[in-house]
């Protein structure tokens, strides 16, 4: 599969992703990675019902994803996370993220301010951090008519 955007977004599928990204970054298929969410069957399979024709939504824990990425062939993927934690994850499973768009991460008591609608917790920042460190282009940018900002300048 060649990944044709991934994207850090705790609401997943919603409006703009299918209103505006999916338009930007075409695939065939939005695959999910979320260890959690691929156990829940009852919430994955709802995420599954929301696809519009032509698009599947795909919910996988980290390592089938690293396999599925990781398959031959050239079919366009965008690819979601909910956390910054699980795109490390699927990095250190050996998949490429060349770039990694954080989109909305709202506010939480355990989280501060990044920008003034991005915020991350401690541990997310150390995950943006570690994916940075390994080569991964980590920016933030919540629709594609918003400057992008890349992650070192937000610090």
């Amino acid at each position: 599969m060649s990944i044709t955007f991934a994207r850090i977004d705790e609401r997943l599928v919603h409006g703009q992703i299918m209103t505006t990204w999916i338009k930007q970054y075409p695939a065939d298929t939005i695959l999910i990675v979320d260890d959690a969410l691929a156990a829940d069957d009852f919430t994955s399979s709802i995420l599954a019902m929301s696809a519009p024709a032509g698009l599947t939504i795909a919910i996988q824990g980290v390592t089938a994803a690293a396999a599925t990425l990781n398959e031959a062939g050239g079919e366009p993927v965008f690819v979601l996370f909910k956390t910054p934690q699980a795109a490390l994850a699927l990095t250190q499973a050996g998949v490429t993220l060349p770039d990694l768009n954080v989109g909305n991460l709202g506010s939480r008591p355990d989280r501060q301010p990044l920008t003034h609608r991005v915020f991350a917790s401690a541990a997310e920042v150390a995950a943006l951090q570690a994916l940075a460190a390994a080569g991964t282009d980590v920016y933030l940018q919540m629709l594609p008519s918003d400057a992008r900002q890349e992650l070192e300048d937000v610090k």
